[in-house]
C-alpha cells in the first residue's frame, strides 16, 4: 500500500473533551460540594461529533464550561474504547 509498509487500516474517531468548575446558579448545591466534570465522548465522524457537541452545549448550565474537539487515529476493526473519568 503506497509503497510505506503500512500494516492496518486506520480510522479517525473524535474526541469530546467537556470540562466546567461546577454548576451554575441556584441547584441546591454550592460549588464546593459538587465536584466539576471532567468528561470524554467518542464518535465516529465529524457529524456526529458537531452534533454531539451542540447537545453538551445546549443541554448544560454549568461554570465555564469547555468543549475541545479533536480527531486521532485508531486502528481500524478496535472497538475497545477506554473511558476516562473524574480525576
Amino acid at each position: 500500500m503506497l509503497g510505506v509498509g503500512v500494516e492496518r487500516i486506520v480510522s479517525l474517531y473524535w474526541a469530546i473533551i467537556y470540562e466546567d468548575d461546577g454548576p451554575n446558579g441556584a441547584c441546591g448545591q454550592s460549588c464546593s460540594t459538587t465536584n466539576p466534570w471532567r468528561r470524554l465522548y467518542v464518535c465516529e465522524s465529524e457529524g456526529k461529533m458537531r452534533e454531539t457537541i451542540r447537545r453538551i452545549e445546549d443541554d448544560t448550565e454549568r461554570k465555564n464550561s469547555r468543549v475541545t474537539g479533536v480527531f486521532h487515529p485508531a486502528p481500524f476493526g478496535d472497538n475497545e474504547i477506554n473511558f476516562i473519568g473524574d480525576g
